[in-house]
């Protein structure tokens, strides 16, 4: 059965950036696990929706922790395959895989699902499954789309679909035409695939992301950033 999500991520993996491309451990501190309120050591974690990168930057900062790396990509995972591999980080299994159909229960210490539940069907069924895959008093990081952030790409995306533009090359020559420029999240070619061709994305203003957030009972809201979209740290009920 197809995909259109998956499709468009084997077409355009998304985050681009050069292999060796490290980072300072300043830069590491947002995915070190210890900052995120557990009262114990993460032992394990499940990085869903993991694109190229993410995993090398959770490994390297949380060199004790066994993680799970699971994407829908099997291009996004060769990249992050070989970043892995170049950087010598040895603690992070890759599996392609659409976590909607994941079984686990009660399996990992740490859940980061960055970016994601905002473009599968039903996020509150995604939102489940995140909760029975995490151990009690374990953490859930999200990261979700504002409506207020979103505004603007949301409207031009709104006109790319109206024009039925189905690929970066006719895109960007419209935007040429157009004179839309490309700044920010649209001046690299990922950014702007990820941002205007992505086939399903739900926005959130307060009271959607309320429903959501009540829709699982067994999770608590412990932080909540909008410093543009939505970042929450969820903890589960022990």
């Amino acid at each position: 059965m197809s995909n259109p999500v998956r499709e468009h991520y084997e077409k355009y993996p998304y985050p681009s950036y050069p292999l060796f491309l490290l980072g300072s451990w300043k830069d590491l501190e947002r995915v070190d696990l210890d900052r995120w309120g557990l009262n114990r050591e993460a032992r394990d974690l499940w990085i869903v929706g993991c694109g190229s990168i993410s995993a090398l930057m959770f490994g390297r900062r949380n060199p004790r922790t066994r993680i799970l790396a699971t994407d829908l990509s099997s291009t996004s995972l060769r990249r992050l395959r070989m970043r892995l591999w170049l950087h010598g980080v040895h603690n992070v299994r890759l599996e392609q895989d659409d976590f909607l159909n994941s079984e686990r229960v009660n399996d990992f210490d740490a859940i980061d699902c960055y970016g994601v539940l905002h473009h599968i069907e039903e996020p509150k069924t995604g939102l489940h499954k995140l909760a029975r895959a995490l151990r009690p008093g374990g953490v859930l990081r999200l990261m979700l789309y504002s409506m207020r952030a979103r505004a603007e790409i949301e409207k031009l995306r709104s006109r790319v679909q109206a024009l039925k533009i189905a690929n970066l090359k006719t895109l960007t020559a419209w935007m040429d035409d157009e004179e839309i420029a490309r700044l920010g999240e649209l001046s690299s070619a990922s950014g702007l695939a990820d941002a205007l061709l992505h086939p399903l994305v739900h926005v959130f203003d307060e009271h959607k992301l309320r429903e959501l957030i009540d829709s699982e009972k067994t999770l608590e809201v412990v932080k909540l950033e909008e410093k543009s979209n939505f970042i929450l740290t969820m903890r589960k009920n022990s």
